[in-house]
């Protein structure tokens, strides 16, 4: 299982990719979605700004759009900037540092070499082959 916030980015980013279609899609119309407090994204849609996956809009019509085009982001370049932070918690006990840290390191690098080649784009196309019921109604 990913760690929550490669989650809450992953689908963030599918969310946007989704109903961005020539508009920004807001901080607030995700986490309604995803049944969170208004700015509960704040921090994750922060960090897709600073590191170019998303583009924040300003103004009333203000939002995220995403930086690069579907086909250009791959899963790997969303998990792997939330991957590190949630996994240096855990790394505090000796037998943490030393067996529990090169394993997790172990893991992230086969996880990311599989994922380097799935891309958004690729995601979005399932998701959109799969039946209306199965993801709710995306109308907005």
């Amino acid at each position: 299982m990913l760690p929550p916030k490669c989650r809450d980015a992953l689908e963030t980013i599918l969310y946007i990719a989704m109903h961005a279609k020539g508009r920004a899609v807001s901080g607030a119309e995700i986490c309604k979605y995803k049944g969170l407090p208004a700015r509960g994204l704040e921090s994750v849609l922060q960090q897709l700004v600073h590191h170019g996956i998303l583009k924040g809009v300003t103004g009333p019509k203000g939002g995220y759009t995403l930086a690069k085009e579907k086909r250009k982001l791959s899963v790997a370049d969303i998990i792997g900037l939330f991957w590190c932070s949630e996994q240096d918690a855990y790394e505090q006990t000796d037998i943490a540092q030393s067996a529990i840290k090169p394993l997790c390191e172990d893991l992230q690098s086969t996880l990311m070499l599989s994922l380097k080649h799935l891309t958004i784009d690729t995601l979005v196309q399932q998701l959109e082959d799969q039946s209306p019921e199965r993801l709710g109604d995306f109308s907005i």
